[in-house]
């Protein structure tokens, strides 16, 4: 259930080895609000249709990059793909994932693009 247009990949040249990669997909949570949480019978339309859509808003699933690539700009090649995307679909936002509040590299990446955090996921340990 992927859509091509959304997803990107980043491959070496010398070997054809997968370097990056970049998945995204319409936000399915107004759909998902339709279906009522249910696939079955009838839930998997409205999915579709989303899936299908011009998303206004779209979320960013999984993004990896080879360690050995890491901090040579490959995050930059696949959102230099994916943005020109966006912007012909008409999307006004993204949203990323759960990411670590201590991964530096993964929250440097949003420095340069106008962002606002609105989610906060905490875990917490109780000895009893």
């Amino acid at each position: 259930m992927l859509r091509l247009d959304l997803l990107t990949i980043i491959i070496r040249e010398s070997d054809d080895a997968v370097v990056g990669f970049g998945i995204s997909l319409p936000n399915l949570s107004h759909a998902m609000r339709k279906s009522g949480g249910s696939l079955l019978p009838f839930g998997f339309i409205y999915l579709l249709k989303a899936l299908r859509s011009k998303p206004k808003v779209v979320d960013l699933y999984l993004t990896g990059v080879l360690p050995e690539y890491r901090n040579k700009g490959v995050n930059a090649l696949l959102f230099n793909d994916l943005i020109p995307e966006y912007i012909r679909l008409g999307t006004k936002y993204a949203e990323s994932n759960p990411e670590l509040a201590t991964n530096n590299a993964v929250q440097a990446q949003w420095d340069y693009f106008k962002r606002e955090h609105h989610k906060t996921r905490r875990a917490f340990i109780k000895q009893i």
